[in-house]
């Protein structure tokens, strides 16, 4: 009886939709004459364009004046209650009123229309009917189809609202189009929620370079990596005469292992690197870039791939640190670190690594540096989980303390 009632209630959705997707066909194919009329009169108009309707119709008003106003028609929605008991002074000289009614007798769009006819405002009416009272007084007729509605009694308003919903989507794109509207106007009035995110441009997020981490490309490495770290973005751009030629990135460390202290900032970083204008899109930018979660990835290097499972070892166990510090790893079948070493020397045929201790504490500063970075977060109030963020900030002296005893080994 379950799968009867579903296989039914599923067939009754699919044919209200193929009957309004035939009802919108129709509609496509039999385009009031006075569309382009209307809008050539919209486009040249001073005022706004006033919508009103009532009941069903008139949620549907207010939607047209939504997506108008948003894209680039001035527009305004009045309840033709409220326009019969003082809002009639909204509707000025200059404007143009919609009106929306199925039947074209609403009573409660005689008094909006008796007010427009008195002071020559143009009225234009979206109706089924071509002789009623609201189609004889409009100057602009934007007659919908004759179709049957899609409800089961055939009374309640679904395929006219859904044809008059549409005319007024095509209305507004006709009208976008020829005032060339373009998603820098959109951003103007649309500031808040996704819509807004995506046409923000790059200048009005991007950091400024008092912020950013900029170097020289005679600068010394070791100056580049406090630069680095300090500012907190895990990368460096290397700027000659305000223009970047260059940028350090946590890859460019791992390439450069061997002597990186030795080198300057020009001779590490990777030259030419994409970059984009203030005025792009910040969506655009996006695409112009393949975006790796440094933070997660794996050093890179054989010997700096190897430290870092040596340093996450050293951390604790459980679900704070997910290592084995103070786990009797022979109790449990486990090698100790030295032996995990020799098991790595003679798997890779290698007699030994030389300045292991370079590696691991690359590691452990790479780490605290991450977490401080995540604590900074936290304490600036943008973490996805800030107990967890401060919870892991506790850790971070703990890193620094052991990237110094391992560098003092080298």
């Amino acid at each position: 009886m379950m799968k009867d009632t579903e296989t039914n209630m599923l067939r009754e959705a699919r044919a209200v939709l193929m009957q309004e997707s035939a009802a919108l066909a129709k509609l496509s194919e039999e385009l009031p004459a006075d569309f382009t009329r209307l809008c050539s009169r919209i486009l040249n108009c001073n005022g706004r364009v006033i919508l009103a309707g009532v009941g069903k119709s008139g949620h549907i008003a207010r939607k047209i004046s939504a997506t108008l106003a948003s894209t680039g028609t001035p527009s305004y929605y009045i309840h033709p209650t409220e326009a019969s008991h003082g809002d009639m002074g909204v509707i000025v000289e200059g404007d143009i009123c919609i009106l929306i009614s199925n039947s074209g007798e609403t009573a409660e769009l005689h008094d909006i229309i008796a007010y427009a006819r008195r002071f020559a405002i143009p009225i234009a009416a979206i109706s089924s009917r071509p002789e009623s009272t609201l189609m004889q007084a409009a100057e602009f007729s934007l007659l919908l189809p004759d179709v049957p509605e899609a409800c089961a009694i055939g009374m309640a308003p679904t395929t006219s609202t859904t044809m008059t919903l549409a005319l007024g989507d095509a209305l507004a794109v006709a009208l976008m189009r020829q005032r060339n509207f373009k998603a820098e106007h959109f951003k103007v009035f649309h500031p808040g929620g996704k819509l807004g995110a995506q046409m923000t441009k790059v200048g009005d997020i991007m950091h400024n370079m008092q912020r950013f981490p900029a170097v020289a490309p005679d600068a010394l490495m070791q100056d580049a990596l406090l630069e680095m770290t300090s500012k907190g973005f895990g990368i460096a751009v290397v700027v000659d005469n305000d223009t970047v030629t260059g940028v350090i990135t946590d890859g460019d460390l791992r390439r450069h292992m061997d002597h990186l202290l030795e080198k300057t900032a020009g001779e590490i970083a990777s030259s030419d690197p994409i970059t984009v204008k203030k005025d792009t899109f910040a969506a655009d930018a996006l695409r112009c870039a393949a975006v790796l979660d440094w933070e997660l990835s794996t050093p890179g290097h054989p010997y700096a791939d190897l430290g870092a499972v040596l340093m996450q070892w050293s951390m604790p166990p459980g679900t704070e640190g997910r290592g084995l510090a103070g786990v009797d790893r022979h109790a449990q079948g486990l090698m100790s670190d030295d032996e995990f070493v020799d098991a790595y020397c003679q798997r890779r045929g290698l007699a030994g690594i030389d300045r292991l201790g370079f590696y691991l504490a690359f590691n452990f500063f790479r780490m605290g540096a991450i977490i401080q970075g995540v604590l900074k977060r936290a304490l600036d109030g943008n973490a996805s989980n800030p107990e967890r963020a401060m919870m892991l900030g506790e850790f971070v002296p703990r890193f620094a303390q052991a990237g110094l005893d391992a560098a003092k080994t080298v």
